[in-house]
């Protein structure tokens, strides 16, 4: 399923492309893993970068399991099978147009919204980065880059 195409579809959101990039290596030093633990507890949009999107999911599927301290997860990933959390895409999944897409995330924002974490998989190549841009531009008509932890994971 595409989603319809954004006139942003092949750039970076310009509030990720504004934000402090934090990129991790294959293995986390003392260091990484307390500067990690901070991110995931602090609310505001972060983007981190890993060698691969499979090394970040598993990582951050580690971390949400080693601090215990989100009770409603949310995550975009087209491939979210085994992560932590309510895969958003899925939700949005059977929406064609942008026009409907944008309504029904609109009245999830007003409605629905009840999450206190979500992660976002945010590779170079991917077909639905209409689908991210819109729901960030709603993360952030709605100030809950304010109030909970969003975090892009690149490679």
């Amino acid at each position: 399923m595409r989603y319809p195409v954004h006139n942003q579809q092949r750039v970076l959101h310009p509030s990720i492309a504004l934000r402090k990039k934090h990129f991790y290596g294959a293995r986390l030093s003392e260091e990484d893993i307390l500067s990690f633990c901070d991110l995931l507890l602090a609310p505001g949009i972060h983007y981190i970068s890993f060698g691969t999107i499979k090394a970040g999911r598993h990582v951050i599927n580690s971390f949400i399991e080693f601090l215990k301290c989100y009770h409603t997860i949310g995550f975009i990933d087209r491939v979210g099978s085994s992560n932590r959390g309510m895969n958003l895409y899925e939700l949005f999944l059977s929406y064609r147009t942008d026009e409907l897409l944008r309504q029904a995330l609109e009245q999830f924002f007003i409605e629905d919204f009840t999450y206190d974490f979500i992660w976002i998989i945010y590779p170079k190549s991917f077909e639905s980065h209409a689908f991210i841009h819109a729901f960030l531009d709603y993360v952030l008509a709605f100030n809950v880059d304010q109030k909970i932890p969003i975090v892009f994971i690149g490679s």
